[in-house]
């Protein structure tokens, strides 16, 4: 089981982590999943489990919208914030699927590409959560359209990094700026995904 971030923690200054595992070691089974889920939140350390991927090897989404509807609600109690990439990424349609089909926030879009690309996942309400890599999506400006863009639709921004120091650089002088979402008195602060697994 491979599980990211698994060494964050107050001294880092990391508040949060993301775990990931692949369908070989819960056998493909969300009531497995779930098993491996509740261990993870009960670890004691002050972190909280911020989003569950089901990937498989190469980092494929190893879920259908059956699986990942089955492991959102077996894990719904967990306190997990959102749930990222339960299906493919190119599956908008399963997307939809997932986010009626269970309670957990659904996220991703990391692996898209501009606002044109992100233009339809906000207009078909596909994800709660958008999440584009900075330097992958189009850089500073551009993802700074995509952030008001899913302003405008009410769906959370979280920025993903992956890669460089430059990489990281860039996306936390977007953090810097990006919209409150949702708008209110007292907002919640924007976080940043910061995928720490090996780079080439």
């Amino acid at each position: 089981m491979q599980v990211r971030d698994a060494t964050v923690g107050p001294l880092s200054g990391t508040r949060a982590v993301s775990t990931s595992w692949t369908s070989t070691v819960s056998n493909g089974t969300p009531s497995a999943s779930a098993a491996i889920c509740a261990s993870m939140v009960r670890v004691p350390c002050p972190i909280s489990v911020l989003a569950t991927r089901t990937r498989g090897p190469a980092t494929v989404s190893s879920s259908d919208a059956v699986e990942a509807i089955a492991l959102g609600r077996a894990v719904a109690d967990q306190g997990i914030d959102w749930f990222e990439e339960p299906v493919i990424p190119e599956d908008l349609a399963s997307y939809r699927e997932v986010r009626r089909g269970q309670p957990i926030p659904v996220a991703g879009g990391e692996c898209e590409y501009t606002r044109w690309g992100f233009r339809e996942v906000l207009a078909s309400r596909a994800m709660d959560i958008v999440q584009p890599d900075t330097c992958a999506a189009g850089g500073l400006s551009e993802c700074r359209k995509i952030a008001d863009m899913a302003a405008a639709f009410g769906v959370r921004y979280i920025p993903h990094v992956w890669g460089t120091g430059v990489a990281l650089a860039a996306s936390l002088q977007l953090l810097a700026v990006l919209p409150h979402t949702p708008l209110r008195l007292t907002p919640k602060e924007p976080i940043l995904e910061f995928d720490r697994s090996e780079h080439p």
